[in-house]
């Protein structure tokens, strides 16, 4: 097991939160919203510690360039993530807020229509 400081750190360093508009014809606005954290490394271990450690994510390693990835995607878990590791972080910080607030909007319906998509947006781009 590692510390929420280390995790926090190494975050910082080789970790990124991805918010994604991905074009689907099942949604009423035509889009749907993907939020996830990933932490990528080449080697197993770290990430393998990180993941005992947080209790969540899917760690898997990628055929084509043979890199490991923790990918942290289901929403309650990354709102526990944000809890747990974002007043730790330096670099991301901003980062990580501006995810809890779009899965604020997330959760309150708002991507359902073309209005709620842009403010999510503006959320996100800053």
């Amino acid at each position: 097991m590692v510390s929420l400081d280390y995790i926090a750190g190494f975050f910082d360093g080789e970790g990124s939160v991805v918010v994604r508009f991905v074009r689907d014809g099942r949604y009423r606005a035509g889009y749907r919203v993907s939020t996830k954290v990933v932490f990528v490394q080449k080697e197993r271990d770290v990430l393998e510690e990180i993941h005992e450690t947080l209790g969540m994510g899917h760690l898997y390693r990628r055929g084509s360039d043979g890199v490991w990835y923790l990918e942290i995607y289901r929403r309650e878990d990354l709102r526990e993530f944000v809890e747990l590791i974002g007043n730790r972080t330096m670099v991301k910080r901003d980062a990580l807020e501006r995810l809890a607030t779009v899965l604020e909007l997330l959760e309150g319906g708002v991507h359902g229509s073309r209005d709620g998509l842009e403010r999510i947006r503006e959320v996100w781009e800053g």
